[in-house]
């Protein structure tokens, strides 16, 4: 299934496709996931970093540096996600809905991460 583009084409539910549509062009930008300064250590630069910053090397997870009791995916369970409830500005996050300073994402754009991590996670 094709969804709509980001920017680097059809929109994927793979980490891959989310990397190259949401996460390059509105979260790995100067001051923002980028680089050593990344807010709670999440680089979302390049695909192994948002891999490793989200998922893991065991792909069981990465405890929230906000809410660790939260993962910031949960394989399988988007709603339990703490990026998920990020960037829909849930209530009980901590700080502000992402991307920060910047339009939100588009409910195209969050259904494809969603899909993503009901999947598993994984590409």
């Amino acid at each position: 299934m094709v969804h709509e583009s980001g920017g680097g084409g059809g929109l994927q539910p793979t980490l891959q496709s989310i990397q190259v549509n949401i996460f390059t062009p509105a979260c790995a930008l100067s001051g923002c996931h980028v680089g050593a300064t990344a807010p709670l250590g999440l680089q979302l630069d390049t695909l192994a970093n948002a891999r490793m910053n989200l998922v893991g090397g065991d792909g069981m997870g990465v405890p929230s540096g906000q809410i660790p009791a939260s993962l910031r995916v949960s394989p399988g369970f988007p709603d339990d996600s703490y990026i998920v409830q990020k960037i829909e500005g849930s209530p009980g996050i901590v700080g502000q809905q992402m991307p920060l300073n910047n339009p939100p994402l588009t409910a195209g754009q969050i259904a494809v991460v969603r899909e993503w991590i009901f999947n598993g996670a994984v590409d």
